[in-house]
């Protein structure tokens, strides 16, 4: 006879493939009839727009533009002392991840890691950017269980809970910023903006049944000539950002990670009510990828006996991977910059942007080490009229180690490193001292081969008569009071009643009264 068992099916999603790639984007740009000749380069910087991701016969296709600032000291005699020009190419990439399903989909990471340059001539300059390509392939799974006997009440179950993690939620929206901001009153009017830097980043986020309220802010930085003497200047704003985003299958015991990209901008000067050009008017773009996370605990079956009967064990194989630590960390991190003799002292700082990178991860005795990388890039101004504009990039390594009971030397990290904040000091004029508060966001796993039961049969020919007696047992190395239980035919509960326990711990040569 088949017992009834509770039943239910557990969803979840498996990383089917992991890729990382490079590829190196180029074009040439030709200066326009209306700006000055290139003189020397001082600066190569732009941003990405990724405008498609997909998956078809066994690749993953990467579609996307890349967008480049050249900001240079202009020949002859002009009135502002650094010029710029803009260039964009469209690419794609393609990677290899096997056969992965109809549902699978990808979380993809795809930013620039360096821009060079060449100058064939004064009025052409050819530009390349190296692209760094992450990918994941995630297929969603599921898998049926037992949790509890549902029609027999001699029957004896030991379950253990499991947890599972599971995106079910990946998506991507735009949001849109619209602004403008005015210059403070210390500043000169604007002749030319040079060069826009935004920086966004998240503050909040609130999943709802099929939406998400995303809060959060984009640090926008303005590089601009001055319409006073042509030198360069800076202004610097941060704009909060609201929005309500659709995202079909969001559910609000979710947990949830969103990022956001910039992926358009458009800027112009304004005139202020007196007439003068002060004013910084900006629509711009962002990609928010938004990935919904559910977390599963339930109980299965991993053994079972009955009291009166022989019973058979029919179980299924399964691997998963069990969630074993999901947390949040935040850390300080220094680091001295010391400029190249090459180069010379700073006058003003105009931009500091911070990228934070995880190398690797080492498990093992309980704890989890994340080693990285802090990646600083300082765009400044100088008093040298030759080189009016500098930029030096600077890489520091970091680790920071937490305590995890469960780390051991096979576990599974996935961790994610942002950049909270970021402040600095000059120390002089070749030198800063860098502060950035990283934070740190850690998901640990385990795959774990399990057998669970899924069906039970009585033998009800193998019944036999109960007849009153006492037996002792003395608990030998390994015994539990389930493994007693279900030698003896009788209950854990009855054991702990018969012995006056009050918990489930046993001692080697304990005595165990069976009733």
């Amino acid at each position: 006879m088949s017992v009834i068992l509770k039943k239910e099916t557990i969803q979840t999603s498996k990383i089917l493939s992991q890729k990382y790639s490079q590829t190196t984007v180029d074009c040439d740009v030709i200066v326009p009839d209306v700006n000055p000749d290139i003189k020397k380069v001082l600066d190569v910087s732009g941003y990405i727009t990724v405008t498609e991701k997909s998956i078809r016969a066994g690749k993953v296709y990467v579609q996307g533009t890349v967008n480049m600032t050249v900001l240079y000291s202009p020949d002859g005699e002009v009135a502002s002392k650094v010029k710029s020009l803009s260039g964009s190419q469209a690419f794609n990439h393609s990677l290899d991840v096997g056969s992965p399903g109809d549902a699978a989909f990808i979380v993809a990471d795809i930013e620039p890691e360096s821009f060079n340059y060449s100058l064939i001539n004064s009025r052409k300059i050819n530009l390349r950017c190296t692209t760094g390509i992450s990918v994941k392939v995630i297929e969603p799974d599921s898998f049926e269980i037992a949790s509890e006997s549902d029609s027999a009440s001699d029957i004896c179950t030991e379950t253990r809970k499991i947890r599972i993690c599971n995106t079910t939620v990946n998506a991507e929206n735009r949001v849109v910023v619209c602004e403008q901001a005015e210059l403070p009153p210390g500043n000169p009017s604007i002749s030319e903006i040079l060069k826009t830097a935004v920086y966004p980043e998240a503050t909040e986020l609130t999943l709802m049944e099929n939406s998400a309220l995303a809060k959060g802010q984009a640090r926008i930085c303005f590089l601009y000539t001055s319409l006073d003497d042509g030198s360069v200047q800076t202004a610097e704003y941060t704009i909060p950002f609201e929005e309500t985003l659709d995202i079909l299958g969001a559910e609000e015991d979710m947990e949830a990670e969103i990022e956001y990209m910039l992926s358009d901008m458009y800027c112009e000067v304004r005139d202020d009510s007196d007439g003068e050009p002060r004013i910084f008017g900006f629509e711009i773009g962002l990609a928010a990828s938004l990935r919904g996370i559910k977390i599963q605990e339930p109980e299965i079956i991993c053994d079972a006996y009955s009291l009166d009967c022989d019973t058979k064990l029919i179980s299924q194989p399964i691997t998963i991977e069990q969630l074993t630590n999901n947390t949040t960390a935040r850390l300080t991190h220094k680091a001295s910059v010391n400029f190249p003799d090459a180069l010379p002292d700073i006058a003003k700082i105009c931009d500091v942007s911070i990228t934070a990178s995880v190398d690797r991860i080492s498990t093992g005795n309980g704890e989890i080490t994340v080693f990285g990388k802090v990646k600083s890039n300082i765009l400044y101004t100088t008093n040298d009229p030759e080189l009016p504009l500098c930029n030096f990039s600077d890489v520091s390594d970091f680790t920071h180690t937490l305590t995890s009971p469960s780390a051991e030397s096979d576990t599974i990290c996935d961790a994610k490193v942002f950049t909270e904040h970021t402040s600095y000091t000059m120390n002089s004029a070749s030198s800063l001292e860098l502060r950035v508060i990283l934070g740190l966001s850690i998901r640990c796993f385990k795959e774990e081969e399990l057998s669970p039961v899924t069906d039970i049969e009585v033998d009800e020919n193998s019944s036999y008569i109960k007849r009153p007696c006492i037996r002792i047992f003395f608990v030998q190395k390994g015994d539990t009071l389930w493994s007693i239980a279900k030698k003896y035919k009788t209950t854990v509960d009855a054991l702990k009643e018969c012995n006056n326990l009050t918990s489930d711990n046993l001692d080697v040569g304990q005595l165990i009264k069976i009733c």
